[in-house]
């Protein structure tokens, strides 16, 4: 079985290359519906969340998102703090990230294994697996291949902020997060372009998806031709 990492920065394009993927009949991943899930149909989780920021709840019992998002990024102005006052804030800020990213990843990390068995049993031959700080967790050694999808910055931002609840101060803290393209562009296998329309985003994600095809087929030749070789050499011990 295949399994392709899909990554890149926000509003780059991502969905919209699983989507293409998923048009060829892969079997797709993302991590951010799994995000959207757990947080809808997870009672545990819901309810610490509550106990730490009790405004996040609705009517419903639901996580309201926007405020939670508030909670995660109301007073990280900047990376380095101007003063003390910031620096706490910051601090603040990086802690309620983290003890988030303690109770999800876990649980986000355990529903991508468990699809990736689900797939291995009925016979899949390719999977691709959407993960946004794919690279910025080190994740990269779980897939065969790694690709990103790439667009200009103004781009992306534009992108952004038709997004319901986008604030600059969101779109800035979470670019600081993410690897800069730049550098993601040395660690990846390939790279999907999804700034120049949807024709040519869709085209470089088949592009890519045939040359890994091509490689993984080129390994397992190789492997096979230095089975075959080595074969005769083995059976000549038993003569």
């Amino acid at each position: 079985m295949l399994v392709i990492g899909l990554t890149g920065s926000i509003a780059s394009g991502k969905s919209f290359a699983l989507q293409a993927f998923a048009k060829l009949r892969l079997h797709t991943h993302s991590a951010d519906d799994v995000v959207h899930k757990i947080l809808v149909a997870d009672a545990k989780l819901k309810q610490q969340i509550f106990l730490r920021f009790p405004d996040t709840k609705d009517a419903h019992n639901n996580v309201i998102r926007s405020k939670l998002a508030q909670h995660i990024y109301k007073n990280s102005h900047s990376r380095n703090a101007q003063n003390d006052n910031n620096a706490q804030n910051s601090n603040e800020d990086s802690n309620n990230l983290a003890w988030l990213e303690q109770l999800i990843h876990p649980r986000v990390s355990l529903h991508r294994k468990r699809y990736l068995q689900h797939c291995r049993i009925i016979g899949a031959r390719v999977v691709v697996i959407e993960i946004p700080l794919l690279l910025e967790t080190a994740l990269q050694k779980e897939f065969d291949y790694v690709v990103m999808t790439f667009a200009p910055k103004f781009l992306r931002r534009k992108r952004a902020f038709q997004r319901k609840n986008m604030t600059s101060l969101q779109w800035r803290n979470i670019n600081q997060r993410q690897m800069p393209d730049c550098k993601k562009k040395t660690r990846c296998d390939g790279v999907i372009i999804s700034g120049l329309g949807k024709a040519t985003a869709r085209r470089s994600a088949i592009k890519s998806l045939c040359r890994f095809r091509n490689a993984r087929l080129q390994k397992i030749n190789a492997k096979l031709n230095s089975h075959a070789v080595a074969s005769p050499a083995r059976s000549n011990r038993f003569i």
